[in-house]
């Protein structure tokens, strides 16, 4: 065997150990980004579920929290109920016994 194989083999094994290097750091890569991954999937599955609670709200009877849709029939119902609506108009005094404004 002649020194160019030796120091062949010398180099393989010099580059073999820089590849298993490589390699163990990308299965430590791999392995924090998955459980990061699982991590995230937690909490957009428990975002979701908390924007699925504001938009349709929760529980039922007296003890409900309404949620936005709720919100937005109140509203339009206020607003339909309301009545005919004068732009510009300043009231300037308010009876008391009879409710009415001027």
């Amino acid at each position: 065997m002649s020194i160019w194989n030796k120091v062949l083999i010398g180099l393989i094994c010099v580059a073999a150990i820089g590849f298993w290097y490589l390699a163990m750091r990308t299965l430590k890569t791999h392995q924090y980004w998955r459980e990061l991954a699982q991590k995230f999937e937690r909490r957009i599955e428990e975002v979701r579920n908390e924007n699925q609670t504001l938009a349709n709200g929760e529980g039922q009877g007296e003890a409900a929290k309404l949620g936005i849709r709720q919100y937005r029939q109140l509203i339009h119902q206020l607003v339909v109920d309301r009545g005919r609506v004068w732009t510009n108009c300043e009231p300037r005094g308010f009876n008391a016994q009879t409710g009415q404004g001027t």
